[in-house]
C-alpha cells in the first residue's frame, strides 16, 4: 500500500454559519497525512447544480 492510499474516511453532518446542514469529511492516508473539508451549502448559479435531499423528504 502506498503512502497516498486512503486509510479512512469519516463524514458527518454539520451546520454552516446560517444554520443550514452541510457535510464535513475527514480523510486519513496510509502515510499519516490527514485532511478535512466541508461543502459550501449556499445557493449559486452554476452549470452543475446539486440536488439537496433532507432526511425528512
Amino acid at each position: 500500500m502506498s503512502a497516498s492510499s486512503i486509510q479512512t474516511i469519516h463524514a458527518r453532518e454539520i451546520l454552516d454559519s446560517r444554520g443550514n446542514p452541510t457535510i464535513e469529511v475527514d480523510v486519513s492516508l496510509a502515510g499519516g497525512a490527514t485532511g478535512r473539508a466541508a461543502a459550501y451549502s449556499g445557493e449559486r448559479d452554476h452549470a452543475f447544480r446539486r440536488i439537496v435531499i433532507m432526511d425528512s423528504e
